[in-house]
């Protein structure tokens, strides 16, 4: 069983797409719990509207705003699956996504975690950069890594866990102790991308190239490459 939790904040013009792309995913997820930690825009009644028709949905409604990190472990307390992936807003996620986590982690019962390559788009869903991470890194086909190659790529590059591409064991992120309130400021995306790189190296990950990737929506990218010239 798969479940998708997708925290919302104020991102109500993205969510008809994100949705979509998690509704026409070739492998449904069994479970959709959408958390909306008290967004001011018109967030509630697009999901109003989206939701009917789909049965295993849910919407989840926050009085006051908590942050990223009480949400993800709210949606991993509330989540039903033994896989889960946790979807933010202003994602789109390609149509084979959740097929491929789901056969790459069948296949390798050890792994605890599975992450794809992501391509990064702004907000009108246009391409910016090349896919994140490099082409053939860590590998070039889908792959199980050992806690020895999780070390070693880990030590030459880190940023290869995309966090919004990430689809964890339900159990091993449970044991884990969740997600750490050290990145309750950050995007879903890095809390994901942090608890995985922690997770990897006990757990072991999955992963796979172009094929099941997600693509990356937010002027958050566009401003950080900003900052980083000034």
């Amino acid at each position: 069983m798969l479940t998708t939790v997708l925290v919302n904040f104020n991102h109500g013009r993205y969510l008809p797409l994100s949705l979509q792309s998690i509704f026409r995913q070739t492998r449904p997820p069994d479970e959709l719990i959408v958390i909306d930690d008290a967004s001011t825009d018109d967030s509630i009644e697009v999901v109003a509207r989206l939701l009917p028709g789909h049965s295993n949905a849910r919407l989840v409604r926050n009085p006051v705003n908590q942050g990223t990190v009480a949400n993800m472990n709210d949606g991993l307390r509330l989540a039903q699956g033994s896989y889960i992936h946790f979807a933010a807003a202003d994602d789109l996620f390609y149509p084979r996504l959740y097929e491929t986590a789901v056969d790459l982690m069948t296949a390798n019962p050890g792994a605890a975690v599975f992450s794809s390559r992501s391509d990064v788009i702004d907000e009108n869903g246009r391409s910016l950069d090349a896919p994140i991470p490099r082409a053939g890194y860590p590998s070039r086909r889908p792959t199980f890594l050992t806690p020895d190659d999780v070390a070693r790529h880990l030590m030459r590059e880190d940023a290869w866990f995309m966090g919004n591409a990430a689809v964890f064991r339900r159990e091993c992120l449970v044991a884990a102790g969740g997600f750490s309130n050290a990145c309750n400021r950050s995007p879903m995306g890095i809390c994901a991308a942090f608890s995985a790189s922690n997770m990897a190296p006990a757990f072991r990950p999955t992963f796979s190239p172009p094929g099941a990737a997600s693509r990356k929506a937010s002027l958050r990218r566009r401003r950080r490459r900003r900052k980083e010239r000034r």
